[in-house]
């Protein structure tokens, strides 16, 4: 999943919003910028401006979600939710305790493992927190705001910062005056809401001198990227080996992760990633008179293997290849050329069932880089829920799924598998199907609250 920095500031998707495709669309981008000039002068720096202009010059959709940024960051999109229950953990409603969360990507982007175990603990009985890394900008004298309440017991906060300097969450660390002023913002938010001894949840180490201010809070570290490999780099930094140290508790999503933590912390325990079974194991099989559809569904940034996908769209001219996610890192130029890929851009969580049931076989093709062999992809839990073939690139979780994921280092080799694919019989598909059962996202939140009651 692809931290906030490294994109214009960070991707949000809100359903209701236009997409930016035309003219008057680019004239409302402008007038989000204008509306604050000194913001605006602020946050602009040569990688935000670039990564902008490839935004509006890259496949349309994409546009949507870089006015659904601004919209965002400038807090236009906010409107304040009223918390009418009860929270105080002495009140009207008992709950096994509150957890919060400081993410590396907001609850409105693309849903993945930081959400669903999020629903999953609120369902457990936890109330949960999840906050925003983006901090309000607006004017405003709330010291905080909660802004959405997606599903029982789960809530989403923004804590007020340090003023229109906005850190770089995957390259900097929180600077002293950053930490005073969440710190600040924070206090108001425990002492509003009666909370006392919560679990704090670090998706990145960014947010620990945040999180060791909380008073009597146990600090958990949920590790499912390898941070540094995003930046090209291959070892873990100061900041994550000092949460290693410190953190009550510590997750990995891959064995890969496990073993590189595992140098630094014993016992770290292995919660790999899942899926919403009940979701995607209602999706039917493809008609089979039509024109075989190979597809891909997520982001498609520099590890995704454009010029495989291209190679492999050569070799199979009566396929289609459908790639579904924004495409901003990645060079997709002379894909687009290809008569027989399409891409369609992002789509919303809701809406990728659909997607999904259009394809006959479903593809991972990442280069295999740092950062891919400590990933756990998400999207081959959905893609065998779907009761879809797989066919990937030789990552090495999806290694070990034996069977059930077709392994393909080369052009030739991935055309054959792919074809090979239609012939998987429907008996075994739906062993496969059923086999994702027991990787739904509420066995992984039961792994994660065990691992949390141990580690406090």
């Amino acid at each position: 999943m692809r931290p906030y920095e490294s994109l214009p500031f960070c991707i949000v998707t809100f359903p209701n919003m236009p997409e930016v495709q035309n003219l008057s669309g680019i004239l409302k981008l402008l007038g989000i910028l204008l509306s604050r000039p000194l913001l605006t002068v602020r946050l602009a720096n040569p990688r935000r401006i670039r990564n902008a202009i490839r935004f509006l010059l890259s496949n349309r959709g994409n546009r949507g979600q870089l006015y659904d940024r601004y919209v965002q960051i400038y807090g236009m999109s906010d409107s304040a939710v009223t918390i009418r229950e009860p929270l105080g953990a002495s009140r009207d409603k008992e709950y096994k305790g509150t957890i919060i969360i400081f993410p590396i990507i907001d609850w409105e982007y693309r849903y993945a493992r930081p959400q669903h175990l999020a629903m999953n603990l609120a369902k457990l009985g936890y109330r949960v927190f999840y906050f925003s890394t983006c901090q309000l900008l607006d004017v405003g004298k709330e010291p905080y705001r909660i802004t959405r309440h997606p599903c029982e017991n789960v809530y989403v906060c923004r804590l007020r910062g340090a003023g229109e300097d906005i850190e770089d969450l995957l390259r900097e660390q929180m600077c002293p005056r950053a930490v005073d002023a969440y710190a600040t913002s924070l206090s108001h938010f425990l002492k509003d809401l009666c909370i006392e001894f919560p679990v704090v949840v670090l998706h990145h180490p960014y947010w620990l001198p945040l999180a060791r201010t909380i008073p009597g809070g146990r600090i958990g570290y949920d590790c499912m990227d390898f941070h540094q490999g995003f930046l090209g780099e291959t070892e873990m930094d100061e900041s994550e080996r000092l949460l290693l140290r410190t953190a009550d508790f510590v997750v990995a999503s891959s064995s890969y992760l496990q073993q590189k933590i595992g140098a630094m912390r014993r016992n770290v325990p292995l919660i790999r990633n899942g899926c919403d079974h009940g979701v995607f194991s209602t999706i039917g099989p493809q008609p089979k008179a039509h024109v075989p559809v190979a597809g891909y569904v997520g982001a498609v940034e520099e590890w995704f293997d454009i010029d495989l996908v291209v190679s492999v769209a050569r070799k199979l001219p009566g396929w289609r290849f459908v790639i579904i996610g924004s495409t901003l890192g990645c060079n997709i130029h002379s894909a687009r050329r290809m008569r027989n890929i399409e891409f369609v851009g992002e789509v919303s969580y809701e809406r990728v069932p659909a997607q999904l049931a259009r394809f006959d076989v479903c593809m991972i093709p990442f280069r295999i880089t740092e950062l891919i062999k400590a990933t756990n992809p998400v999207k081959v839990y959905e893609y065998l829920a779907a009761g879809r073939p797989v066919v990937a690139t030789p990552i090495p979780e999806l290694i070990d799924f034996g069977e059930k994921v077709a392994i393909a280092s080369t052009a030739d080799e991935f055309a054959a598998k792919l074809q090979e694919g239609l012939s998987v019989s429907p008996e075994l598909l739906d062993k496969w199907r059923h086999w994702t059962a027991a990787q739904d996202w509420a066995v992984r939140a039961r792994e994660f609250e065990k691992v949390m009651k141990d580690g406090i």
